[in-house]
């Protein structure tokens, strides 16, 4: 909690994963975090202003670079409608769906650097986020890209 004339702010950082901005001695306390993993709290003491800048890799962590895994949903859902993708592995789960991107009238898109290359994890398409594909999962692999043409 911050105390008496302290301000906190949460930042959506743009840079990659793994890196930390730099703060000058005396600026206060930062915190990394988020779901996106680039979301920082920063608390300063009153009366106070720290200026923030992109500082490269800490010392003490490399980051880990995963590969983008890209699943693609081949399915025409009609004006309206939307497709989310569900499945086994952080950033899915089996309770919500994430949002896929339409890239053309019958083609949805997902990308996450989440899941590591080479980890095997399985999906479901959705209509909605309510109407499942009909069938089995569909296992995916960290790092690549899968197309997948559901039936509904």
């Amino acid at each position: 909690m911050a105390s008496r004339g302290s301000r906190v702010r949460c930042i959506e950082r743009t840079g990659p994963l793994g890196h930390r901005p730099h703060a000058s001695s005396g600026c206060g306390r930062t915190t990394a975090g988020g779901i996106t993993g680039k979301q920082i709290t920063v608390t300063l003491p009153e009366h106070s202003t720290a200026i923030f800048v992109e500082a490269g890799t800490v010392s003490d962590h490399t980051p880990t670079h995963n590969p983008t895994t890209l699943i693609r949903v081949h399915y025409d859902v009609g004006w309206g409608n939307s497709i989310a993708i569900r499945g086994n592995a952080y950033p899915f789960t089996w309770n919500a769906g994430r949002g896929a991107h339409t890239v053309s009238d019958d083609v949805w898109e997902y990308r996450t650097e989440r899941i590591s290359e080479g980890q095997a994890f399985e999906v479901k398409a959705l209509i909605n986020d309510e109407t499942w594909q009909t069938g089995g999962n569909v296992t995916v692999t960290g790092g690549s890209t899968i197309d997948i043409y559901p039936t509904f």
